[in-house]
């Protein structure tokens, strides 16, 4: 298993589709892992994982 971080595995290949919007965040901060919400705020909406997840 890799110690990378999700974004270090995906940095050269996800595709970004947009920002994700500060009330997108707000609404799922506590519906969603904290984990999740970091990786919008860095990365945004897109394909990572090899189009595990979209």
């Amino acid at each position: 298993m890799s110690n990378k971080t999700f974004e270090e595995r995906n940095l050269n290949s996800y595709i970004k589709y947009s920002d994700v919007s500060l009330e997108i965040m707000n609404k799922y901060k506590n519906v969603l892992p904290e984990y999740l919400i970091k990786i919008w705020e860095t990365m945004g909406f897109g394909i990572y994982e090899i189009n595990y997840l979209n």
